[in-house]
């Protein structure tokens, strides 16, 4: 995959899906998943959100929504400059657009509670983002929404999960495992994070460059 050569001329192939699930359905929830993708020359953006369901302070749909168009808006305003950009640079844009995404759910979540913010949970959504072009792929991640790259022999992860067990495993891969009680689906990263002080405060994203090779497909779920 490291040695395959670069193709400029290689095209995605887009296509989007979502469904609330069956028990949600029944249950009366909204579906809190929200999808985008753009592009502009040979590059495009891709983006995955699910938001957070519990939350007294908005709503996960609300947040994952947000985190959309905070992005969406900040591609329109770049995308030009971004088509014949270094791949550094296009990290960078992924990284920085997570941050204005967390300023901006945190900010929506104050307006709503309009008083002290220690009494509610703020709302938030993870999120997986895709920078492609040609065969190449840029991806920042927050929180449990993943990337399989799927061919002819299967299937493969391609970022662990931002949550307590993913945390454990990855404790166990640098020699130092941390306490872990089997509560694993609780999120470490997300986006629409406070600090202590009740600042809007991002988490570093998860990031990973790859290639796809010919035949291959990216799921971002």
């Amino acid at each position: 995959r490291a040695a395959s050569p670069p193709r400029p001329r290689a095209r995605l192939q887009i296509g989007t899906d979502t469904h609330i699930g069956r028990l949600k359905a029944r249950s009366g929830q909204t579906n809190q998943d929200a999808v985008w993708h753009a592009t502009r020359g040979g590059l495009s953006l891709l983006v995955v959100a699910d938001g957070i369901s519990v939350s007294t302070a908005g709503s996960g749909d609300v947040a994952s929504n947000l985190l959309i168009n905070t992005i969406a808006r900040r591609w329109d305003e770049r995308a030009d400059r971004l088509v014949d950009a270094s791949d550094d640079t296009l990290e960078a844009f992924l990284v920085d657009s997570l941050v204005l995404a967390n300023d901006a759910i945190c900010a929506t979540s104050l307006r709503i509670v309009g008083g002290p913010l220690p009494n509610h949970m703020p709302m938030g959504t993870t999120a997986i983002l895709a920078m492609a072009r040609g065969g190449k792929v840029l991806l920042a991640a927050l929180g449990d929404s993943r990337a399989y790259v799927v061919g002819a022999a299967g299937a493969a992860s391609v970022l662990g999960d931002q949550n307590l067990r993913g945390a454990w495993q990855a404790s166990w891969l640098r020699g130092a495992p941390i306490a872990f009680d089997g509560g694993g689906h609780a999120l470490v990263g997300y986006v629409g994070r406070f600090n202590a002080e009740d600042q809007p405060d991002a988490l570093p994203p998860a990031l990973r460059r790859l290639t796809l090779l010919p035949g291959e497909s990216l799921v971002l779920c």
